[in-house]
């Protein structure tokens, strides 16, 4: 198990909004749209949404099922509500956790 302290992830936190600001500081596209994988990402959207507050951006959540504990391994992929046609010629951040 792979544990960070708070101040540490508050600086992974940082790190990525800054990364995210960088891929249009002027704000000349679309705002890009970060796609946070549930479960695990969902805390971890609330902290960098936070950190964007300032910064136009759009959220949207995609969900995955592991299937490691069967005969093979793979993931299924629900997308739930995102829509791939609203996401040519914008930024597209994914994210998730371990």
């Amino acid at each position: 198990m792979f544990i960070i302290n708070t101040k540490e992830l508050n600086c992974l936190v940082r790190n990525v909004a800054a990364y995210i600001r960088g891929l249009d500081p002027d704000c000349e596209n679309p705002p890009p749209v970060l796609v946070f994988v549930l479960n695990a990402a969902y805390e971890l959207a609330h902290d960098l949404t936070r950190e964007l507050a300032d910064f136009p951006h759009e959220v949207e959540f995609l969900r995955a099922q592991s299937y490691v504990a069967q005969q093979r391994h793979s993931t299924r992929i629900t997308p739930g509500a995102l829509d791939a046609r609203l996401l040519g010629g914008r930024n597209v951040v994914l994210i998730d956790t371990i």
